[in-house]
């Protein structure tokens, strides 16, 4: 185990840099938007090309900056022992929990709909051509790129030096708070906690990034207005949800005891892990509204 000075140390930089990563979101949009406004771009317009614009600069500074801050490479060649048919078997697994987790959010949001509704961001497609290929790149794209390379490239590749499942759980637990609001955060964590598993078994956050973008395209999909294809698409979110719990539940049969060198709440145990927390818990009490 590393002591426990080097961990301390190692958290709060990590902390920090989520942190500044909020910060510079924050003031990079309040500078792009102004300016898309000027040039006369529509509002459904800017609500997809100001993130993707400010996504794309502050992930560059970021991943350049912290790579050579934390002394990491974030890992992009697939290691040769990581099989193609292992990667399909990552791609059920994953998909199939955020499906069940999110129809399962799903049905609770809708039993609970007369009582308070939980608001998400609208990333339906509108009536614009142009529009709608902003939020695809931005959420199929720009949005999946940026976060693996900031969660499961540096906070995970930063992290698994104290245990391989504690910097899944953590790396899963920031992933799912920095959504804000309830409906998104815990489908999040469980699809992360694959995405953490495929990078570790890969080295590469390569497949994670593919996982992650298919996941985001099929929700796209749900949009088209085609009764065929929709039916289509959902008996195919049926058989994988079923093939992906009979995989988790063989893998985790076949697992030994999960043991943590740290305790979750230990990397919280700092100022900026605190501000993260109050952060997070204002976002998603903002999120939810009394009907």
């Amino acid at each position: 185990m590393y002591n426990s000075i080097q961990f301390d140390t190692d958290v709060k930089k990590l902390n920090q840099m989520l942190l500044f990563y909020i910060f510079l979101e924050s003031v990079a949009m309040l500078i792009i938007e102004p300016v898309l406004i000027a040039l006369k771009f529509g509002e459904d317009l800017i609500f997809f090309l100001a993130p993707a614009i400010t996504t794309c600069f502050v992930t560059y500074y970021l991943v350049k900056r912290y790579q050579k801050k934390f002394e990491l490479t974030i890992p992009l060649k697939i290691s040769d022992d990581f099989k193609f048919i292992q990667y399909l078997k990552f791609v059920v697994m994953a998909l199939g929990a955020a499906w069940l987790t999110s129809l399962i959010m799903g049905f609770i949001m809708n039993s609970l709909s007369g009582i308070v509704i939980f608001e998400t961001p609208d990333f339906s497609t509108k009536d614009s051509f142009i529009v709608n290929i902003c939020l695809i790149i931005y959420a199929v794209i720009v949005a999946p790129i940026s976060e693996e390379l900031i969660f499961r490239g540096l906070i995970l590749g930063k992290l698994k030096q104290y245990g391989n499942v504690f910097a899944s759980i953590i790396v899963s637990l920031l992933f799912a708070l920095i959504h804000g609001n309830l409906p998104q955060s815990i489908p999040t964590f469980i699809v992360s906690l694959f995405l953490c598993w495929v990078t570790l078994q890969s080295n590469s956050i390569i497949p994670a990034i593919s996982i992650h973008m298919i996941n985001n395209a099929v929700a796209q999909l749900g949009d088209i207005n085609n009764e065929v294809f929709q039916l289509v698409i959902n008996v195919l979110i049926v058989i994988i949800i079923i093939i992906a719990v009979v995989l988790i539940v063989k893998e985790f049969r076949n697992r030994s005891e999960f043991k943590l060198q740290y305790r979750v709440k230990d990397y919280f145990k700092n100022v900026s892990g605190i501000v993260i927390l109050i952060l997070s818990i204002l976002m998603i009490i903002g999120s939810i509204k009394i009907v």
